[in-house]
């Protein structure tokens, strides 16, 4: 010490004894929990000398229990309401008296769920889904679709690229819209939780199954490819909405498609004869699919030398059958005539087809055609025509009656100038009230089928014949295909409703092209016997 008034100097001596031991260090944490729990486990730094032991105090937040205070790992309870809870961590050595401290922070949060319910399938060109939407905890909610079908841009579809860029949304459902393209589409919503807080974003996936009228099928006009050709290109219809697949019906051998989605695909290997190929169109399971058939017809060989027949003279107005000779399955026939005015040809691919509208008095030169791959050959004959009326028969169309039905009228066409008559060929006898009358009633009948033909005669002329089939029966049982069904397996079990006694009922499963899901169709029908 120095000063004015004194100067001096003293010492003292301070003693430390060895040391008898260390202290561990202690370390803290923070952990967030956002699921609706009450209770944790705090988890101290674990002692690792002698003399030492550990002290659990609550310094902040709710009131919480600590179940061992004194324990490195203790239990504490008690926590039922939201918050941020503080503990402190004390360890002491009582031989030292050292002591290290932490503090252990537990911040309880909102539960953060979300839940858009069961996946939907909609009903046909339904293109819009209500999504209803379950949610816990605070944040904002959103909702994209994930994926769905790939589109040509050319058609400017709504949703052009995947994943779609998240809209926010509020309430208890959200409305996917303008789903207008069939297809799959996963739908996700979103809650993201509070800025600040440091809990998980969740996620819920919901898949919409979206069926839309499909494009309608056309598969092409009947091809005749090149001689000897061993490949050809079919022609199916571009599909603008739905997808489509080839199948092929028959033929005399089995082909291959280059890609059986393509309307333009590629058929080989290719042999002699006539093949037959579907193109479906499918626009979802909820949709009716649209397909139609295409012929090509393979040839390696000459055609047939077409015969076109005897040359006839017949009254005029009157139907006439051709007599043209049979084709092979290779082979492709046609008819044409000259003059054509006015004349109808049922069917110009029949050999046999019959002609009608033919005028009085004039000379119809008829060309029956046979082509394939390798050449045509033609012949032709000539259908004269006279000044008298012919006799034509019509017998009408095909009818079904309820059951119990006893009675009906015949439906035939006036004869005049010429005469007719109903004569019954099939079914139980019954009763013609008028057979010479074209509208006459027939009575007697009772269930069951039958067949009547309508003759109608004019002199000078040959008759002319057409039978009419008449079905009196139960109305048909409305076909049930059962309910609809989801599985994850390669086999399933559809079970349609029996039919009904002189019913039939089948089943057609169409498998969608892109193969996540399967309709079948279930058809009951009741035959017309004779001609409908």
């Amino acid at each position: 010490v120095e000063g004015t008034c004194a100067n001096g100097v003293d010492e003292v001596t301070v003693v430390v004894p060895p040391p008898t031991a260390d202290v561990t260090n202690v370390s803290g944490s923070t952990a967030f929990f956002c699921d609706g729990r009450t209770s944790t486990i705090l988890q101290g730094t674990i002692p690792r000398y002698v003399n030492e032991s550990v002290q659990w105090t609550q310094t902040g937040g709710p009131t919480a229990v600590i179940q061992n205070p004194t324990s490195p790992s203790t239990a504490v309870s008690g926590m039922t309401t939201l918050g941020t809870y503080t503990f402190l961590y004390t360890l002491t050595n009582s031989v030292t008296n050292c002591v290290t401290t932490a503090n252990y922070v537990v911040v309880l949060e909102d539960i953060i769920s979300i839940s858009g319910g069961p996946d939907q399938v909609l009903g046909c060109n339904d293109s819009e889904a209500i999504i209803p939407v379950t949610f816990t905890g605070n944040g904002q909610m959103s909702w994209q679709i994930v994926s769905g079908p790939s589109i040509n841009p050319i058609l400017n579809p709504p949703y052009p690229s995947f994943p779609t860029s998240p809209v926010n949304f509020s309430g208890n459902s959200v409305t996917i819209s303008q789903l207008t393209f069939s297809g799959i589409y996963v739908v996700r919503l979103i809650k993201a939780p509070n800025q600040g807080s440091q809990c998980e974003t969740v996620y819920d996936n919901v898949t919409l199954v979206v069926s839309a009228t499909p494009t309608t099928s056309s598969a092409g006009t009947m091809q005749i490819v090149p001689c000897n050709s061993t490949s050809g290109t079919l022609a199916g219809n571009l599909v603008v909405r739905g997808k489509g697949k080839w199948s092929q019906i028959s033929g005399p051998s089995s082909v291959t498609f280059s890609d059986v989605n393509s309307p333009t695909t590629t058929v080989s290997p290719l042999i002699n004869g006539a093949y037959k190929f579907r193109w479906t169109i499918s626009g979802g399971e909820a949709c009716e699919v649209s397909q139609s058939t295409s012929e090509v017809l393979v040839s390696s060989v000459a055609p047939t030398d077409a015969n076109a027949g005897s040359d006839q003279a017949v009254c005029f107005g009157a139907k006439v059958q051709l007599q043209g000779n049979a084709i092979q399955n290779s082979e492709n026939g046609t008819w044409t005539v000259s003059p054509s005015a006015g004349v109808i040809i049922s069917d110009p691919g029949d050999p046999n087809t019959k002609v009608s509208g033919l005028a009085a008095n004039t000379t119809y030169t008829f060309t029956w055609t046979i082509a394939n791959g390798c050449g045509t050959s033609s012949d032709t004959v000539d259908v004269v025509t006279n000044g008298t009326e012919g006799a034509d028969a019509d017998a009408g169309a095909a009818q079904c009656y309820p059951t119990g039905t006893s009675t009906i009228t015949l439906n035939g066409n006036d004869p005049a100038p010429g005469t007719g008559l109903w004569t019954q060929t099939a079914g139980t006898p019954v009763t013609i009230t008028n057979p010479t009358q074209y509208n006459t009633t027939v009575t007697g009948l009772g269930d069951g089928d039958y067949t009547f033909k309508w003759t109608v005669s004019n002199v000078g002329c040959a008759d002319g014949e057409d039978s009419v089939g008449i079905t009196i029966a139960p109305d048909i049982t409305v076909a049930q295909a059962g309910p609809g069904q989801r599985l994850c397996a390669n086999n399933t079990t559809v079970t349609g409703n029996a039919p009904a006694s002189g019913e039939s009922g089948s089943a057609t499963c169409i498998v969608s092209t892109s193969k996540h899901w399967v309709s079948c169709y279930v058809k009951k029908s009741r035959a017309l016997i004779g001609y409908s």
